[in-house]
């Protein structure tokens, strides 16, 4: 064997022995490689209230439920010689039962939010002059619940979700029904201070409950609801 041949087979195996080695190298580098798992969206944790609400941390579309005393003040455990008010976003009051009212079986009329009283004196400034129609009052027809249970409605108000109705069922319990900020329908079920459960499958006591809202009230502020003193 030439001088010449040894030196082009030895540069040869050198080329292969420095090309396995590189293979190698490459494939521990590749098993490795530990992929860094992407990071995922972390839970945004219900809002928790302070303020001695009825329903605690459970959305009602903007509504808080408080039993207040004669001072108004809400971290009490019973409406004895007070009452139960609905307060709504904006710091708007719709609702104000007293203690007797909410042991009562009739319906006790409600004053009108402010931003609803608004809207009705802009609606009669910009209104074309009617013949005014006098109609009679109708008695609400409320749903017939099963095991001999019937709603007595105690209350309503206009929000802007739509109407919200409270209604008792005696013995201190009592529930509310209205739309969320989605339109989603819910029945808020408590008994006299004590913090209910809500759910979205019981039907409507009232039938004109089930309307969604479809007048725009005017802008205000989005602060959760809070009870004025």
């Amino acid at each position: 064997m030439t001088k010449r041949n040894l030196i082009v087979r030895a540069t040869a195996l050198v080329a292969l022995l420095t090309f396995s080695g590189t293979a190698i190298f490459a494939q521990d580098e590749t098993a490795t490689v530990v992929p860094v798992p992407e990071a995922s969206e972390t839970a945004v944790p219900p809002p928790s209230f302070t303020d001695g609400r009825i329903n605690g941390s459970i959305s009602l579309g903007g509504l808080a439920l408080y039993c207040v005393d004669k001072n108004n003040n809400t971290h009490v455990n019973t409406f004895q010689n007070g009452s139960i008010t609905v307060w709504g976003v904006g710091d708007q009051k719709y609702i104000n039962l007293t203690a007797n009212q909410l042991r009562g079986n009739s319906e006790v009329p409600q004053e009108p939010s402010v931003m609803l009283e608004q809207m009705t004196e802009e609606a009669m400034l910009n209104a074309e002059p009617t013949k005014m129609v006098t109609q009679e009052m109708i008695e609400p027809e409320v749903t017939i619940m099963p095991m001999g249970d019937q709603p007595v409605l105690l209350a309503r108000a206009t929000t802007p979700n739509g109407l919200i109705g409270f209604f008792s069922f005696g013995g201190d319990e009592f529930a509310l029904q209205g739309h969320d900020e989605t339109g989603k329908f819910f029945t808020y079920t408590w008994t006299g201070c004590s913090t209910g459960s809500i759910d979205t499958a019981t039907q409507p006591y009232l039938p004109e409950l089930e309307a969604v809202a479809t007048v725009e009230f005017p802008a205000f502020a989005t602060e959760e609801a809070t009870p004025a003193s």
